[in-house]
């Protein structure tokens, strides 16, 4: 659920920067701004909460952003920031290190330590989404995170690339609280949980939280590779170093065994394909070739029983009379 929107062209220019000052405060951690470009300063921000785990989405034109140590000991609300970039380049002083970081990087900072955040020219504005993550609902020692703090979190690693799609999905705009919203703080701590433990080397993950880490990933895989024929149980335990054992067993507790979820997700997306005015000059076997389905019975077959009528028949239904024309003999 939105919790709050700001807009800074709403106010008078010469009350932007001050109410930008306020509202970070009150909403994130007070912090010390400047911007170089006075009252000709913009800034916005979308703040959603999702139990625990807060995700705001920041856009602002030039600012140098300070968080000092007195500040610190006046005001910490004790959490983890980690910050996607999805606009523009930073620079980050923090826990002794110094990073640039711009568009797909990951950062990671700490509300109980000073920073200096500010823009790299000659970049006019920048896009974050900003996700807090309170201390106590992450099982890893502080000690153990404290060497991650300042660096690019998401360079070079498959988590990292979950993380970040984990991230932008959660900032996408609801205007109501969904299933889908409500099991997101889950996934995140359990996922970044993970890719901590992972990129410190050696601190021991809980199980739970390597499971679920675990099965984000074979998902994000899967997806990925959803068109790719070769996509099997077997071919996804391999890839991801496991037996095909773990990996039903991993899929145990879900609604639905992988095979027949990765059948399932392919259908979904052949049926969404073939209701596209776009694709209607589209056979439907290359439709149904592109999702992976190399054989047209079987297709037909499948998705009939998925969704009660055949390919052509729905494209029909869909697109009109014209859609089904082109396509019958496919059936």
């Amino acid at each position: 659920m939105t919790d709050l929107i700001f807009d800074s062209n709403s106010l008078p220019a010469s009350e932007r920067l001050d109410s930008w000052r306020e509202l970070t405060c009150a909403s994130l951690i007070p912090t010390i701004m400047d911007s170089e470009l006075g009252e000709k300063f913009q800034a916005s921000m979308r703040l959603q909460a999702h139990g625990p785990v807060q995700v705001s989405v920041v856009t602002c034109s030039a600012l140098t952003s300070v968080r000092s140590s007195g500040l610190v000991r006046r005001s910490d609300p004790e959490v983890y920031f980690i910050a996607l970039i999805q606009q523009g380049k930073l620079g980050l002083a923090h826990a002794g290190k110094e990073v640039d970081v711009s568009t797909g990087d990951l950062v990671l900072y700490d509300s109980s330590r000073p920073f200096s955040a500010h823009m790299i020219p000659p970049t006019p504005w920048s896009r974050k989404v900003l996700v807090s993550v309170p201390k106590t609902h992450l099982p890893l020692p502080p000690k153990r995170v404290d060497p991650l703090l300042g660096t690019n979190i998401g360079a070079g690693n498959g988590l990292g690339d979950i993380l970040s799609y984990l991230i932008t999905r959660a900032a996408l705009p609801a205007p109501s609280e969904s299933p889908g919203q409500g099991r997101f703080s889950d996934a995140l701590l359990d996922l970044l949980t993970v890719l901590l433990g992972h990129l410190a080397g050696d601190i021991p993950v809980p199980h739970e939280a390597r499971h679920h880490g675990l099965l984000l990933q074979i998902r994000a895989f899967v997806t990925a590779n959803l068109g790719d024929p070769r996509l099997t149980p077997q071919a996804i335990a391999e890839a991801h170093g496991i037996s095909l054992r773990q990996l039903n067993r991993l899929f145990h507790d879900e609604e639905l065994p992988v095979a027949t979820w990765i059948r399932q997700r392919r259908l979904a997306r052949c049926h969404r394909d073939l209701a596209d005015p776009t694709l209607r000059s589209q056979a439907i076997h290359v439709i149904a070739g592109h999702w992976g389905f190399t054989d047209a019975p079987s297709f037909t077959r499948a998705f009939r029983a998925r969704y009660g009528m055949t390919p052509s028949e729905h494209r029909q239904v869909a697109l009109g009379a014209g859609g089904h024309a082109k396509t019958r003999k496919f059936d």
